[in-house]
């Protein structure tokens, strides 16, 4: 009489685990400086299933987004997927895929991705690649215009055309020799500096105090006492 009794209540459990969704994360695609797609697949276990993301910059997450397809329903894994925004460059995000039904909710397994900085973001753009490298190098000048690509990314320039008649130009006021201008939105990681000489023969380049403030950036120099002046500008990312 004990085992028949038992015996029930065992069928009963398997056929409750039986009813639970099975949710995998999968890999995250089209990964940008500020967005990804991220993936996975829910299982319905024949119970209608809402599908959702976590995602966050820890293990906590702290953010919950609804999937597509959602709900789900059958007994075969579904593909599922949803498309992240504004995220912030260079970062790594976790997350995972999670599916809920009336018996409950499971969760996908945690995984990560980077989102990439705005330099390789504009390298992905103009050369197909993250990688300081080839074309896409920051000293390489894809187009032979005497610009290396890291100025040309820093003033918001075009590295296959030529265009170093865009770069701020100097402006002589009766008293100083300036440079100023406003760093393009979009471009971060860079650190303009400036230098001056009174001769190019030879030269004895003086850096110059940058005295703008946020992505305003002036640099200037006193005329007085100098038969000339030379300005240069430098950019450096880490």
């Amino acid at each position: 009489m004990a085992l028949a009794k038992v015996l029930p209540l065992l069928c009963l459990v398997l056929a409750l685990i039986t009813a639970t969704a099975r949710a995998t994360t999968g890999v995250a695609a089209n990964v940008t400086s500020s967005g990804a797609f991220l993936q996975g697949t829910v299982n319905a276990a024949n119970n209608s299933t809402a599908v959702s993301f976590d995602y966050g910059t820890t293990s906590n997450y702290g953010t919950n987004v609804a999937g597509t397809p959602s709900p789900v329903t059958g007994s075969t894994p579904t593909a599922v997927g949803v498309t992240l925004t504004g995220l912030a460059p260079g970062t790594t995000y976790h997350y995972r895929v999670n599916g809920t039904s009336t018996v409950g909710t499971v969760n996908g397994n945690d995984a990560t991705f980077t989102t990439l900085t705005n330099l390789q973001n504009w390298r992905q753009t103009y050369f197909s690649t993250t990688a300081n490298s080839g074309n896409a190098a920051d000293t390489f000048d894809f187009d032979g215009d005497g610009l290396p690509n890291l100025v040309k990314y820093a003033f918001g320039l075009n590295p296959i055309t030529p265009v170093s008649r865009q770069l701020p130009q100097p402006v002589y006021n009766g008293t100083n020799f300036t440079v100023s201008f406003t760093a393009p939105s979009g471009v971060t990681g860079i650190t303009y500096g400036a230098d001056w000489t009174g001769s190019l023969n030879p030269p004895n380049w003086q850096p110059v105090t940058d005295t703008g403030s946020g992505t305003q950036h002036i640099f200037s120099v006193p005329v007085s006492g100098h038969a000339s002046i030379f300005l240069r500008l430098r950019v450096s990312d880490p």
